[in-house]
């Protein structure tokens, strides 16, 4: 798993390996009373992340206020836009196929994965697109037992 290790400010810098973490350490870039944030949005005070190995004595005044941003951090926002976009299509695609019920629930279904990815990436967008399709995907799925059920509406 890897985390982001969030400043005072919100800001944030990451995601980072545990060995990523303990080199931190080493140079005395990360606090154990800093928080850390994994890739589900759960968030620990470093101290208590299992796997980092903190210094006895840890002097406070030689740690810089700046982390290097991993490289992995811009991929990963926009590989989780293109996820929010995709979930967006998907979910107006299901929309307009609603009359051919497998297909809106095979989109919708494939939008919900992209809506969770892209909120994996903490992407807004991503949490509406995912919010569309759920509600397609479940009117998918009751259009199709209705079809097969043979139910049709009272006259």
């Amino acid at each position: 798993m890897k985390y982001f290790v969030v400043m005072p400010d919100g800001q944030k810098f990451g995601p980072a390996s545990l060995a990523l973490l303990n080199q931190w350490i080493k140079e005395l870039r990360l606090r154990p009373d800093n928080l850390l944030e994994d890739e589900l949005g759960v968030t620990t005070l470093a101290s208590e992340l299992q796997g980092l190995e903190f210094p006895v004595n840890m002097p406070e005044s030689a740690i810089p206020s700046n982390y290097p941003r991993a490289k992995e951090t811009i991929q990963t926002n926009k590989s989780a836009q293109q996820d929010a976009y995709r979930s967006l299509v998907f979910g107006v695609l299901s929309i307009a196929t609603c009359f051919g019920f497998y297909m809106c629930t095979i989109l919708a279904g494939y939008g919900i994965y992209a809506g969770w990815r892209s909120m994996k990436g903490q992407n807004r967008l991503g949490i509406v697109g995912f919010g569309l399709n759920i509600i397609n995907f479940a009117f998918g799925v009751l259009s199709v037992v209705l079809t097969v059920t043979g139910w049709t509406a009272p006259r």
